[in-house]
């Protein structure tokens, strides 16, 4: 007779959360079993996630080993969540079109989670030689200039270098120059802030005029 396999819930569903916030990992383990004493032959497998607008982005493809009587087979599903907002549902599906079976209808397993959008600002400080200035202060010319960021988020910690936007107008200079080189930069393990930091050693006489921004990985941004 035709062979018949499924997803078994008393095997366990290992699944993180019906609710995720933006940067945590979506990760759900099933487990599809045979479920009669003959051989369920080697199968094909899927897991497709969609959005609300019904458009489908397909997670993974893989091929179920054959399963011995009462055996099974475990299947793991993972998606970072970093740019997702809203509800989703997650289709992983066995067999689709390999061969016939007794059943098909338990060889779909379906879950619903909602990912709650990052849109909190990130924290920027910015600080010259250790002090918060006012404009028109005077500053020393071996000024080291120290931007933080952090973010309370702490599924994006603030780790790269390109996430903060340092900008200066140079006396007798008409537009801004991005500060690129000289920098030093610490990254934030989620409990520390990230450190920006920018020594030019010889700053020339004149006005200044300083711009700094913090993006962080989800888009958000703060400062000017």
């Amino acid at each position: 007779g035709a062979p018949e396999g499924g997803f078994n819930s008393d095997l366990g569903i290992d699944f993180r959360s019906d609710t995720l916030y933006e940067g945590a990992k979506m990760n759900c383990i099933v487990h599809f079993q045979n479920l009669l004493k003959t051989n369920y032959p080697s199968a094909s497998f899927f897991a497709v996630l969609q959005n609300e607008k019904g458009e489908s982005d397909t997670l993974i493809k893989g091929q179920l080993p054959e399963l011995f009587s009462d055996s099974s087979a475990k299947i793991q599903v993972g998606k970072p969540s970093l740019g997702l907002d809203g509800t989703y549902k997650l289709y992983i599906h066995v067999n689709h079109n390999d061969f016939e079976e007794i059943d098909h209808s338990n060889n779909v397993y379906f879950k619903k989670f909602i990912v709650v959008k990052d849109k909190r600002e990130p924290l920027l400080d910015v600080v010259i030689d250790k002090q918060y200035i006012q404009n028109n202060d005077y500053i020393s010319p071996q000024s080291t200039i120290l931007l933080k960021g952090k973010d309370d988020n702490l599924n994006l910690p603030i780790n790269r270098p390109d996430l903060f936007h340092l900008t200066i107008k140079f006396p007798g200079q008409d537009s801004f120059t991005k500060i690129a080189e000289n920098v030093q930069f610490l990254p934030s393990n989620g409990n520390n802030p990230a450190e920006f930091l920018y020594h030019h050693g010889n700053l020339p006489n004149g006005n200044y005029v300083l711009r700094a921004q913090l993006m962080d990985q989800a888009g958000n941004k703060s400062g000017s």
